[in-house]
């Protein structure tokens, strides 16, 4: 069947004049171009959700041979998901979004995403600062003479609640008014309506947990329906999107977004001064960073669960404690010299056997003995979430870069860096110790 074809009938579904035949059913769900028409068709929305998105959410669903109930769970009535899960349906889809290799073979799969541009087709500028912005900043830069549009981006991190414990998602929340013209027209109108009760997953978010249009998910003890599946470009790889009042817990302002008039350095300049001298702020423009969020440095929450798995705190721990499972899995210990005994996440083993093949003598006697740590885990308590040492997937290497204040060693930070880790003494505070795994 013809594109067209299918199209006109989609148009005549979304008018409420219509059904979809099964031959054109058949052809949504093997043509991405025809369900990328469907979505971003919002003329009658109510139609949309109600009879055409149920197709779509099939459409778009992946094909496996196993169960693919993950940490979500099977619908009730088309439209409610189960919180309940049994521990071993998670443990399983945990499993299976794990990195599966061999310790010695390839690179980790970590895909950079372009950076977006948003709006009418003006790039966006990134403006945030390390835990948390200054209180009012949004308010003082919309005043500014050099800015023609601002929204500001809250962030936090939330416990989704399932049967054996709870599993730790980034959340951002947005003013859908002012947020809504930051994204692509086909997802304007999704942004500008999102209500206090409903809630939007970034494209990763939702794959992690099979996920889709009209689930409902217990967060923080509320229960929350989602509305979208958005790219996630457009919503900084958040696990998902809420309104300001949605989760109470979600309320640190994290990051601007700025649509400025003139020169970018006149509207940094003018942002810097409403900043206090003592503090750090980073300004990101297109093509300067993977995603459009505050911690740019670094791998998004979504993103290292993609990458490296994602797990289940047990109920009785206050502190994120990956499931057994998920260690079994994941987490290996191996020698590796200088640095002597490691225990890292398996995927990391290869990398940084390459890394340290690079280094020259002196630089390996640099980190001889530096009590280097690599599984560990923590909560970061920057507004990053769990620390990514939970993974496995940063090294710290103590006092080892530390030459007497005389800086880094260039050569180790080089060297770690052709193998897809970033180095801290580059970061808004500064860890000049601490490399953790980026991709290339």
């Amino acid at each position: 069947m013809r594109c067209s074809s299918t199209q006109r009938q989609l148009s005549a579904a979304l008018d409420d004049a219509g059904d979809l035949t099964g031959a054109a059913r058949r052809h949504v769900a093997s043509c991405a171009r025809c369900r990328a028409f469907a979505d971003a068709s919002t003329r009658v929305r109510s139609v949309l959700r109600h009879e055409v998105e149920p197709i779509l959410v099939a459409a778009r669903a992946p094909s496996t041979a196993t169960d693919p109930t993950p940490i979500r769970a099977r619908r009730r009535s088309g439209r409610t998901m189960v919180t309940g899960l049994a521990v071993a349906a998670l443990v399983a889809a945990v499993v299976g979004i794990a990195v599966s290799r061999d310790d010695d073979t390839t690179d980790i799969a970590t895909t950079p995403v372009e950076f977006p541009v948003l709006g009418d087709g003006q790039g966006a500028l990134l403006v945030w600062t390390s835990n948390g912005l200054p209180a009012g900043l949004a308010e003082s830069a919309a005043l500014l003479a050099e800015v023609e549009r601002v929204t500001e981006v809250r962030g936090d991190h939330v416990r989704f609640e399932v049967a054996e414990g709870w599993v730790d998602l980034d959340a951002l929340a947005v003013d859908p008014i002012t947020y809504a013209p930051f994204v692509p027209l086909r997802d304007r109108d999704l942004v500008a309506t999102l209500e206090p009760d409903e809630v939007l997953l970034s494209a990763t978010s939702a794959r992690l947990r099979n996920a889709g249009v009209g689930d409902v998910l217990r967060i923080d003890g509320r229960s929350l329906t989602v509305v979208g599946v958005v790219d996630d470009r457009h919503v900084g790889a958040a696990e998902l999107v809420v309104t300001f009042d949605a989760l109470p817990s979600v309320e640190t302002p994290r990051y601007l977004l700025v649509i400025h008039r003139g020169e970018r350095d006149a509207v940094e300049d003018a942002i810097r001064l409403e900043v206090a001298a003592d503090r750090g702020v980073r300004f990101r423009g297109a093509g300067e960073a993977r995603i459009l969020r505050h911690g740019d440095a670094v791998l998004p929450q979504s993103w290292v669960k993609r990458d490296f798995g994602e797990f289940v705190t047990p109920n009785a721990s206050a502190t994120p404690q990956p499931d057994a499972q998920f260690v079994a899995s994941n987490i290996t210990t191996f020698e590796l010299e200088p640095l002597g005994t490691l225990t890292c996440h398996r995927a990391l083993e290869a990398p940084l056997r390459r890394a340290i093949a690079r280094l020259n003598d002196s630089a390996r006697a640099t980190l001889a003995g530096s009590s280097p740590s690599c599984y560990l885990p923590a909560s970061s308590g920057r507004g990053l979430g769990l620390a990514r040492s939970t993974w496995g997937i940063s090294l710290t290497l103590s006092g080892a870069l530390d030459k007497s204040g005389g800086g880094a060693d260039p050569t180790i930070v080089d060297a770690f860096a052709a193998e897809g880790f970033a180095w801290g003494g580059d970061w808004l505070d500064p860890e000049p110790n601490h490399f953790e795994y980026v991709g290339r």
